[in-house]
């Protein structure tokens, strides 16, 4: 029975975020080793690394999983041009030997169980302790650059080919696709916008941004990504603007495994800790495993959902009832 998260965290992070999961990780196994309980199977800690995608997403879960391509591992760099290779020289590892290294014989887990923050509003708002993840959300995630050509300010307006003004124009189609299947919990962010050379007089010759998607129905994922290319594709007929698209992120939905679901309730019962089922708008380590062993997921609240901010909070209390199911899912599903 594996059970743990992730160390990272993002730029301008939190400080519950990945670590909370596995720092009560090692509480329950500590508690089970102190008052010697017995169980059938090992308990097993993991520590994952990079699922804040510094490199890429979930670096360290695909790893463990064996799903990291060595040829990626080559290439990969941070937002800084720093190359994996390096950092893990720097740290001792060999870039050519560790995807097949760290791939773990996946046949001998039984069970793989997250401890997580919420990163959302929903258990605090209905006032439920624990949130049990039967569904991680798809997400997909995507990088534009719209190409057009720079011109001072001064320049008329008829003429002019804004890279800026074409991306807004899409962004706003999409936008309003997108409010179609808001009932259906589709999230829809723009979270990095640059436009190029980004002066105050000169029309902008080049713009980015990135589109990040989920939804727990994989469906609504296909179709609006029909139509981003679709749209893309009107917008390149006419010739003013090339653009260059590309899907940094493929991740379907995943659903989690209906009997450690069932764990998970249980022990919140025995403990008299309310809870409720819910799905993961936040992509986890636990989407990655899922697609290899049985997963599933305990959520904690966050204060006001506040996460990925130095703000980010969940209240000891919280923490304790987590780690308390966490605890007894360990020991029910070890047992």
């Amino acid at each position: 029975v594996v059970t743990g998260s992730h160390l990272d965290t993002m730029p301008n992070g939190g400080p519950y975020d990945g670590i909370l999961g596995v720092i009560s990780a090692l509480e329950a196994i500590r508690v089970i080793k102190e008052r010697n309980l017995s169980v059938t199977h090992p308990i097993e800690l993991v520590a994952f690394t990079d699922e804040e995608e510094r490199f890429m997403s979930f670096l360290g879960s695909y790893a463990y999983t064996g799903d990291l391509d060595a040829n990626l591992v080559r290439t990969l760099a941070d937002s800084d041009g720093i190359p994996l290779q390096e950092c893990m020289h720097k740290q001792g590892f060999d870039p050519d030997t560790a995807t097949h290294t760290s791939k773990v014989d996946l046949d001998r887990i039984e069970s793989f169980v997250e401890l997580h923050v919420e990163q959302g509003p929903l258990l605090e708002m209905k006032g439920i302790d624990i949130g049990v993840v039967d569904t991680d959300k798809g997400n997909y995630r995507y990088a534009i650059t719209i190409a057009g050509k720079p011109d001072h300010a001064g320049f008329p307006m008829e003429g002019r080919s804004d890279a800026f003004l074409a991306l807004h124009g899409l962004l706003t189609r999409i936008l309003a696709l997108a409010r179609v299947y808001e009932r259906s919990g589709l999230l829809y962010t723009v979270g990095d916008v640059k436009v190029f050379p980004g002066l105050e007089n000169v029309v902008p010759g080049k713009a980015y941004c990135s589109i990040d998607l989920r939804v727990k129905d994989g469906n609504i994922l296909t179709e609006l990504d029909r139509n981003i290319t679709s749209f893309i594709e009107e917008m390149m007929r006419d010739g003013q603007f090339t653009v260059h698209t590309e899907m940094i992120l493929k991740l379907d939905p995943v659903p989690m495994d209906e009997r450690i679901c069932k764990a998970i309730e249980t022990s919140a019962a025995e403990a008299g800790i309310t809870h409720m089922r819910m799905s993961s708008g936040a992509g986890h380590d636990a989407q990655v495993l899922a697609g290899h062993v049985p997963t599933a997921m305990i959520f904690v609240p966050s204060k006001d959902g506040k996460s990925h901010r130095p703000d980010e909070y969940t209240a000891p209390e919280d923490i304790r009832k987590g780690a308390e199911v966490l605890l007894r899912t360990l020991f029910n599903l070890a047992r």
